[in-house]
């Protein structure tokens, strides 16, 4: 993939209705594109471990090479909103890099000014 800010606010449509106070929009997270995610790659499966819930940076990292956008990714995919520890020993569904950005290379926003 080419060099940008790898973030999920690439892929997020800006506000219609809400704006700071200086008349910028701020993103609206309900645009992200997560229901147009197609799975071609097998799945790989782990077991949440405490470190997963409290460092999950360190299982992207290593899974994917760098963390950007593929924590919250991977997190919505599974159905984890947010890391507790009720999680720990739940099952994880680590999707392929690959398959992870093309959702991002397929849905990227162009900006004014980018």
């Amino acid at each position: 993939m080419a060099n940008f800010n790898r973030t999920r606010y690439i892929i997020i449509k800006d506000s219609d209705t809400v704006a700071d106070d200086f008349g910028t929009p701020y993103p609206d997270i309900f645009t992200f594109p997560i229901n147009e995610f197609v799975n071609q790659d097998p799945i790989a499966q782990r077991t949440m471990s405490d470190d997963d819930v409290y460092r999950m940076d360190h299982t992207m990292l290593s899974t994917y090479g760098r963390v950007d956008y593929y924590d919250e990714m991977t997190l919505w995919l599974n159905g984890l909103f947010e890391l507790v520890d009720t999680y720990i020993g739940t099952k994880l569904g680590l999707y392929s890099k690959r398959d992870l950005d093309r959702l991002v290379r397929d849905n990227i926003i162009v900006r004014e000014g980018s």
